[in-house]
């Protein structure tokens, strides 16, 4: 059931990419295009709204926003392309800040650190954390170079080929990364390799919530 789950989780994640590279690549979006495009933000502030403390105002905010899209939807049409490149930059951007900050001269402040405890906190010696720290740069390379290359193409290049990278070959490198860290770990941490993805998904959760509090 649950490879079930993440084949189709796979498939749909590929089909909102390709339908993304198809909607940015066209010089006037449709109205479906448009929608597509809002749908990250809309569907993360209604989350965010949801789960805020000051539940009615953030709700209330919500649907002021709502209406003035409504209102001003025309002019966003117009803008459709850069709404996909701020949304896909400025999450490159905010998870290479999110995996910087963490690195310091303590391994254990590390954020793929944090997730390692969180997940087994009795397997979390000093070579896994100092593994752990590591790959914590490796991923904050990874999203910096990102986000400069998206920024490069958008301003400098077509559309087309800046679509093609932030819908098609940016999710392939990001499979990629997890794949060779996955690889990499097996060789220099072979005591470590039974947790997956929804292990560290779930434990980033963890972790969020109990710094949050």
């Amino acid at each position: 059931m649950r490879r079930l789950h993440l084949a189709l989780l796979a498939v749909a994640a590929s089909a909102y990419f390709l339908l993304n590279y198809l909607a940015a690549a066209k010089r006037l979006p449709s109205v479906d295009a448009t929608l597509l495009s809002l749908l990250p933000i809309g569907g993360s502030a209604a989350v965010a709204a949801w789960n805020s403390r000051a539940r009615i105002p953030a709700l209330s905010m919500l649907a002021a926003a709502l209406v003035a899209t409504g209102i001003w939807f025309d002019r966003l049409r117009t803008s459709t392309q850069w709404i996909y490149f701020v949304q896909d930059a400025g999450a490159m951007i905010s998870l290479a800040i999110l995996f910087g900050t963490t690195v310091g001269r303590d391994h254990k402040t590390a954020l793929c650190s944090r997730i390692a405890i969180a997940v087994n906190k009795n397997a979390a010696d000093d070579d896994l954390l100092r593994y752990t720290w590591k790959v914590t740069i490796a991923w904050t390379a990874f999203f910096a170079l990102s986000a400069l290359t998206s920024i490069y193409l958008f301003a400098f290049d077509s559309i087309t080929v800046w679509s093609a990278f932030a819908n098609i070959v940016n999710p392939i490198l990001l499979i990629a990364m997890f794949a060779g860290e996955y690889a990499i770990r097996l060789i220099a941490m072979p005591g470590h390799t039974d947790v997956g993805i929804g292990s560290i998904i779930r434990a980033y959760r963890t972790t969020s919530r109990r710094e949050s509090r």
